[in-house]
Parts: C-alpha cells; structure tokens; sequence
C-alpha cells in the first residue's frame, strides 16, 4: 500500500496556504464520542436535531469514508476588521469577524483539493474526501488529536500562536501515514472565566461547551434554530463575545490570511442598511460569504428588532 510521508503533507499544506496541518489516524474517538452524546441526553443540541443523526460516522472516520487510514486536519488564521470594532459597546448591526469574508466552505474546498493535487493522490490511485462543517466528522476532536490546539471552555479550538480565530478543514485519505502528529499538551484555555462571564446569553456551560438552545452565534446563523425574541446583544449574523475578551486572542499573533481575507467592515453599516438592502444587492455584495446561510429577508427581519 501506498504510504504518505507527513513531511510532505505538512509542506505541502504550507506551500497551498495553510496556517496550520496536522495528521491523525482515522481510528475511532470513543471518549470524545461519549462527552458528546451526554451533551446531547442534557439537550444542549436544541432545535438542532441533525447534530443527533450519524453520531457513530461523527467520531469514526472510517465509516465516514470507507477505507479512510488518515486525516490531514487543516487550519486557516482569520483576523477582526478594524481589531475588535464591531465587537465593542454600542455597536448595532454586529457581525462576527468569521463571515466577514468568502464563505470559508468554498475556500477549504479549493484548498484541499488543491493539497490533494500536490499529494498526487488520484495519479497514485488513493481516494480522498474533503470536508469542512460540512458533514458528521467530530472536527475538534480531530483538531485537538492533530496538534493544532486544545479546546476552550467556549467549545474552539484555541491554537498557542493564532488564538481561537481559526478555521478548521479535513481531508480524509484512504492511505496510511508514515507517522503522526501528537496532540498539543498544554491547554492555552486558562480558568479566568472570562468567556463565562461576557456571553450575553449565559450559553457557556459551567463545565465548558455550549448550549445551543441560548447562543446567540446558533439562534443568528442556523436555519433549524427556533425563532426568539430574546435579544441578541446587537449581533445580526454569529457572535464574537466570547473570542473578544479572551486573553489567548488578546496575545495571539495577528493574522489575516489573504486566501480569506477580510471583504467588509460591519461597523461600517448600521442597522437601518440591513433593514432597507434588497434582494439584488444583498446577492451581489454578500452572496459569496457566509451571510448567504441566512439570506436577505432574514437579515432584514433580524435588523428590525436590533
């Protein structure tokens, strides 16, 4: 069998545009795979019940993609516009920094496809899938396994040079690696509480992790999450409470890489904007980023009770 030297996986993720990589095996995660299912028997998943489907394929690769031996786990740094701006007191309008930019799912794709082709994997005969948030694979976990960094009480994964500002892509290979990457040791996450603290919705539990049913980042962005009047802290789309406060982002190295970078300032536009866009400019301006999951009448709708 053909066998992938990590080297060469770790240049070549540097060489396509990746802040970070690691590899992991595809074996099974049991433990985190039994922390997730007692979040789920507490409820915390909400009106999300597609997190309660495919809970074995979530935590086993394999069964994922069959035959899948390793996975290359991928990390792009983003930055804030204007550093914390939008997050600050009396903003109107918020948008977390994440979906200030081209959807992040259209460019891990084109990135990892990208990997693939520098690996030679379809000239050496090993299939491969590619995945970012888009399918049931426990991608914290494999984060955590893969050395990019520790998860944090607010649930991300917190990287010691990139803070907690970073996204997270996979690509799931049907070929062995020469050896593996080992998990970070020490946890950035300190026991300040900060995040704790600052979440508008009190949506961090006490113990670390999310209740969905409060977030404001789940009630803004998912299209499965029940409608509320609770307020939103002035977010329209996501939320950035928790990242903004946290001392790790507070010394992390500011990065904001170019594959992904920063196309608008919310704190340029209030909310009367997103009351009034239409359809047609929403599209033009927006429809290559994340507010695109959301679309313009529900913008419009969330905007009014701002």
């Amino acid at each position: 069998m053909d066998i992938l030297h990590y080297e060469d996986i770790i240049a070549a993720a540097a060489e396509v545009g990746f802040d970070l990589c690691g590899v992991v095996d595809a074996e099974p995660m049991p433990h985190p795979k039994e922390q997730f299912e007692r979040w789920l028997a507490e409820g915390n998943q909400g009106t999300l019940g597609y997190l309660e489907r495919n809970v074995d394929k979530r935590f086993d690769p394999s069964l994922l993609v069959e035959g899948a031996r390793s996975v290359i786990v991928c990390a792009l740094a983003y930055g804030v516009p204007q550093e914390s701006a939008n997050c600050s007191e009396g903003r109107r309008a918020k948008i977390a920094p994440y979906a200030c930019r081209e959807d992040y799912h259209t460019v891990f794709r084109r990135l990892l496809t990208q990997l693939a082709e520098r690996l030679r994997l379809n000239e050496r005969g090993i299939r491969w899938r590619a995945f970012t948030d888009s399918a049931p694979l426990a991608e914290k976990s494999l984060a955590e396994r893969a050395g990019i960094g520790r998860r944090g009480r607010n649930s991300l994964i917190i990287n010691s040079r990139f803070g907690s500002r970073i996204l997270l892509g996979e690509l799931v290979v049907c070929a062995p690696a020469d050896r593996y990457s080992t998990p970070t040791a020490e946890n950035p996450c300190s026991d300040c509480g900060a995040c704790v603290e600052r979440c508008p919705a009190e949506a961090i539990l006490p113990e670390g992790g999310i209740d969905t049913r409060r977030c404001i980042a789940c009630r803004t962005v998912e299209p499965a999450a029940t409608p509320s009047d609770e307020s939103t802290a002035g977010w329209l789309f996501g939320c950035d409470e928790c990242q903004a406060c946290c001392p790790c982002n507070e010394a992390a190295e500011r990065r904001d890489n170019q594959l992904i970078a920063t196309l608008f300032n919310p704190a340029d536009l209030s909310a009367d904007y997103w009351v009034e866009i239409t359809d047609e400019e929403f599209a033009e301006r927006f429809g290559t980023t994340p507010l695109s999951r959301a679309g313009a009448e529900r913008l419009r709708e969330g905007a009014k009770k701002l």
